[in-house]
């Protein structure tokens, strides 16, 4: 009888340790399937989307113009926005106007410095909504220069293209101050942003679209 119980104990024993493992695995998948794998990533659409800037210059009013290579990611969590992150990564010297001779001035080491600095970046670290819109917060490398930066932006989606490939639409404004990041037009005369503004207001739309389209 004694050696019976203490067989009895030892199935049980073992019993348990197999339901215990089981809720573990099972826990550590739900913490995964919720964390890790609730994020959707997608691919900024260069074809689709647009980053243009705009700046005060005494000469001819204002100088507009775009970028046309970059690069980007949105991992995306529907279900906790906050999750989500957007990582972008500009080419400097795509820089491109109506007025050539002034691109090749601001992408030329008496401005961006596209040769020392090749590209623009910016990395969130965090996304909050904020009423009708969201707001990222993150870095920004720009000219050399690293600075904590945030901005509003609306968000849409996810849609479904007529493959049935998921893609968002993404769409926002910000404000960046040259002299933040060490971008002088001259020593001298740029005091008080008289001919050069000191301001360069950024318009962009990207579409973004999912990774491993059908």
């Amino acid at each position: 009888m004694v050696l019976n119980g203490f067989l009895n104990c030892s199935k049980d024993f073992r019993s348990r340790r197999i339901i215990l493992a089981s809720i573990c695995v099972g826990l550590g998948t739900l913490i995964a399937t919720s964390g890790v794998w609730a994020k959707t990533s997608f691919t900024i659409d260069p074809q689709a989307s647009s980053i243009r800037g705009s700046i005060r210059y005494t000469l001819i009013g204002l100088y507009q113009a775009r970028f046309t290579e970059f690069s980007g990611t949105i991992d995306y969590d529907e279900k906790n926005i906050e999750q989500s992150q957007v990582q972008l990564t500009i080419e400097t010297a795509s820089l491109k106007s109506e007025f050539s001779r002034l691109d090749r001035i601001v992408v030329s080491p008496r401005l961006l410095d596209a040769r020392r600095y090749p590209v623009i970046t910016f990395k969130s670290h965090s996304i909050s909504r904020q009423g009708d819109h969201l707001w990222a917060e993150g870095n920004v490398v720009l000219h050399g220069v690293k600075r904590e930066f945030g901005f509003p932006f609306f968000l849409q989606g996810p849609f479904k293209d007529t493959k049935g490939n998921s893609y968002l639409l993404a769409k926002g404004r910000m404000m960046i101050r040259r002299k933040d990041f060490a971008v002088i037009w001259n020593k001298i005369l740029d005091q008080g942003g008289l001919i050069v503004g000191d301001h360069v207001n950024v318009d962009w739309k990207v579409t973004a679209r999912e990774k491993n389209l059908r």
